[in-house]
């Protein structure tokens, strides 16, 4: 378990275990204690999200569908590749607004508050513990979708195949990591807030900086 004083220090190492940001090719540099983009790293990303159009051409050329609901197909595969770009900028935003509020927050909390920190992040940050929801909530857009797909409103206006299904696969899966991480901040609030877990500024312990950081963050 890390000192209880090096709870900022910790961040470069745990970013780049957000799983939506390793897919994206952020890694570690511990040596410079800053995190780092490669390219290289994200090219398997790029190309699972980049998949949907090169699906959707592919078909539009050589599948000849009919023309019914061609225009409302392409507009929503088109539409989801920024939204998986959004959902990596939305992680990496979030990472660094509690990054920011690290710094009061390690004042403001006792050696035991620290401690519970530290083993939050560490809980958290387990690759499986990630995964599992994203797997679950590629599951369900693809369940979903699939129901739709016998829906008669629905295939009256756009056609559903194998390139919708891609792009559900890879949004559900980044949704479900935003989902997974607002979850685990409700858990990091009740653990600050225990007794004996704070420092309270008593004169005014509303004006707690770390408190404000944090609920800053969350919002």
């Amino acid at each position: 378990m890390p000192p209880s004083s090096a709870l900022n220090d910790r961040y470069h190492r745990d970013l780049a275990r957000v799983v939506v940001l390793r897919w994206f090719g952020i890694r570690a540099d511990n040596r410079a204690r800053k995190n780092i983009w490669s390219p290289r790293g994200s090219t398997l990303y790029f190309a699972v999200i980049l998949a949907p159009p090169v699906i959707a051409g592919a078909h539009q050329l050589w599948g000849h569908p009919t023309s019914r609901g061609r225009s409302a197909y392409l507009f929503w595969i088109c539409y989801y590749v920024p939204l998986d770009l959004i959902l990596v900028l939305a992680a990496w935003s979030g990472c660094r607004a509690f990054h920011r509020a690290l710094p009061s927050v390690d004042r403001m909390l006792t050696p035991r508050g620290a401690r519970e920190v530290h083993a939050w992040i560490s809980r958290g940050l387990r690759p499986w513990r990630q995964e599992r929801w994203m797997l679950t909530g590629s599951a369900v857009a693809c369940l979903m979708l699939w129901a739709l797909s016998d829906v008669e409103q629905v295939v009256q206006h756009m056609y559903i195949d194998a390139a919708s299904y891609v792009s559900v696969t890879v949004s559900g899966a980044g949704g479900a990591n935003g989902l997974y991480w607002l979850f685990r901040a409700s858990r990091l609030s009740r653990i600050i807030t225990k007794t004996g877990h704070l420092r309270l500024t008593w004169s005014a312990p509303a004006r707690t900086p770390g408190i404000e950081a944090l609920s800053r963050c969350t919002a």
